[in-house]
């Protein structure tokens, strides 16, 4: 069992087991991933996702082919990325909603549960309400999408109050690689009104933040995205929303039918 960084040279080792996502971020720079083979037979066992952020370390996924569980390979690619040099000693941390995550694991291994103030609010794009968009406000308003905003106008909006530097913006930036192209900006007279950010996934939809200044704006943007997203996945396409403290109940009500899953915080503090 031999671990390595996935780089370009090697890729085609771990191709069938990384993800569309992962290998995009690879390209970006958004993550790091390392894998394990087996030195006699050259076949990848596993792989590890992480990103690197100004104050903490996510790993984003932990994969073990099914023949080679129970081996100690997600154990020895957990040693691999948490043996990092002293001046880069931060807390490393995962996340996961779904439920089948194997948490048992993660706590014998020094990961410890953390408060978590975070759900997902899932649903089908079909589920989603139909709201009715006064004329007059389409009129007022200009929705675009990201990449015809400038940082400063996203800056003013979101950075110059209070925003979540966990799981929203864990960057502290706005990082443009990491959003898809049908993420949206309600802009009046030239200023944000309301933004919300999507990525479009391989098993779904997410929507990190959606945030307006008022709820008629709120309307403007929900309809116009869920029209965007009808026309190209269907309505079978899954969505989730992330919801901070209390938000469930505001961003169900977009929902005729939906379901809330907490989303689980583990940690594990590297001391020097």
């Amino acid at each position: 069992m031999q671990t390595e960084p996935i780089s370009r040279e090697n890729l085609s080792r771990y191709l069938q087991l990384l993800t569309n996502d992962e290998i995009f971020d690879m390209d970006t720079g958004r993550i790091s991933c390392f894998g394990v083979y087996d030195e006699e037979s050259d076949a990848a066992m596993g792989l590890i996702a992480a990103q690197i952020l100004p104050r903490h370390i996510v790993i984003e996924r932990i994969y073990t082919v099914p023949e080679y569980r129970n081996k100690g390979v997600a154990t020895a690619l957990l040693e691999l990325i948490t043996d990092v040099p002293e001046d880069m000693r931060m807390t490393f941390y995962l996340f996961t909603a779904e439920e089948d995550a194997d948490t048992e694991f993660l706590k014998n291994r020094g990961f410890v549960s953390a408060n978590s103030k975070y759900s997902y609010v899932c649903g089908n794009l079909g589920d989603m309400v139909d709201l009715k968009v006064p004329g007059s406000l389409r009129k007022d308003c200009e929705v675009n999408t990201l990449d015809l905003v400038s940082d400063k106008q996203i800056r003013e909006f979101v950075f110059e109050g209070a925003y979540d530097t966990f799981l929203q913006f864990p960057e502290m930036e706005l990082d443009r690689n990491r959003y898809s192209e049908g993420s949206l900006v309600c802009l009046r007279d030239g200023r944000v009104e309301g933004l919300m950010t999507l990525e479009e996934l391989d098993a779904f939809i997410r929507i990190g933040y959606f945030n307006c200044k008022d709820a008629r704006t709120a309307y403007l943007l929900f309809s116009e995205m869920k029209d965007l997203l009808l026309e190209e996945y269907g309505a079978q396409a899954k969505v989730r929303f992330l919801a901070i403290e209390g938000e469930e109940n505001k961003i169900g009500n977009y929902f005729s039918k939906s379901e809330e899953r907490p989303i689980r915080v583990y940690k594990k503090k590297m001391r020097g």
